[in-house]
């Protein structure tokens, strides 16, 4: 199938828009998004496992992370609705959404668990450094230190997907999921992102246009 401006214009929604969330449930989305950002890039930047001061406000801030992350689909669902993804969207985006947000939650559910175990097994044992790579005498430690490496990279790698994910409702679908989480303040941003995206398919089909006729 040819994309073109037919296409891209194909994608937008044509129903209701989604309705916004409130202030509080916004405050969660970035304040949690940012917590969890935040946990799984500071444990290497400060080498928590060789500075038990670091170590420490790891934990400080896992706890935190949990709390919110447990407080957040309460308020949300049980007090304000739920997904503001619009009832008649295709069920493929249902689907996407749905396992979107299991992934999420039980990746970092991993990553906090995973994290207080380090926590708990590294004051007893021996770490050290070998060939650049964290070496201890404690099997369970290295698998752990392993496995929590593994699902926050993994972690990340969804992060970045529900970041993608928004700006197709943002920019494609365009309806009203992102501002549901955003307000219209960035309206003049997606607006001059969607007309040079639109000329640049234009200018592409002009040319496929004037070559195909050429060779004629």
């Amino acid at each position: 199938m040819k994309f073109n401006r037919d296409t891209l214009e194909s994608f937008r929604h044509a129903g209701r828009s989604a309705s916004p969330h409130g202030y509080a449930t916004r405050a969660f989305h970035w304040l949690g998004g940012a917590l969890a950002y935040a946990f799984v890039e500071n444990g290497e930047r400060t080498r928590v496992l060789f500075n038990s001061a670091a170590m420490r406000r790891d934990v400080i801030l896992g706890s935190l992370i949990a709390l919110v992350f447990l407080a957040r689909p309460i308020w949300v669902y049980f007090f304000r609705g739920g997904s503001r993804l619009p009832t008649d969207a295709p069920r493929w985006e249902k689907a996407a959404t749905w396992i979107s947000q299991i992934s999420i939650y039980g990746s970092l559910a991993a990553v906090l668990t995973s994290g207080f175990m380090i926590a708990y097994l590294a004051p007893e044992s021996h770490i050290f450094r070998a060939r650049r790579r964290i070496r201890t005498d404690n099997p369970l430690l290295a698998g752990t230190i392993r496995f929590h490496v593994g699902i926050s990279n993994f972690l990340l790698f969804l992060i970045y997907a529900h970041i993608a994910y928004a700006l197709w409702h943002w920019i494609f679908r365009q309806d009203g999921l992102w501002e549901s989480m955003t307000g219209h303040s960035l309206d003049a941003v997606k607006d001059g992102l969607r007309a040079r995206f639109l000329h640049f398919l234009d200018r592409r089909d002009r040319l496929s246009s004037d070559m195909t006729s050429g060779q004629v």
